[in-house]
């Protein structure tokens, strides 16, 4: 979810940092949003170690992901990757 609003729809002006719109400005908030919320959630990965969720940065998540795509792609038979799913349990 959202921690913070990626700005603000108002008709007066308001004294904050957040972006302000006009509730008029259609295609700047719908641009806002598909930029800032809609794009970013289509590519997510999440990593649990020993059930235990693990936060990454933009660094580590981009290592991971190409590597996993990378591995995958290789795979015999494997043509469009649309999501993958992993579970190890070291014995």
């Amino acid at each position: 979810g959202l921690n913070s609003p990626l700005g603000i729809v108002t008709d007066e002006l308001l004294e904050t940092k957040r972006r302000q719109f006009s509730p008029d400005d259609i295609e700047d908030i719908a641009d806002l949003l598909e930029k800032g919320f809609i794009k970013p959630q289509a590519e997510r990965l999440s990593l649990h170690v020993n059930n235990m969720p693990i936060t990454l940065t933009a660094f580590p998540k981009q290592i991971i992901t190409n590597v996993l795509l990378a591995i995958a792609s290789c795979l015999k038979g494997v043509r469009e990757i649309r999501n993958i799913q992993i579970f190890l349990r070291k014995g």
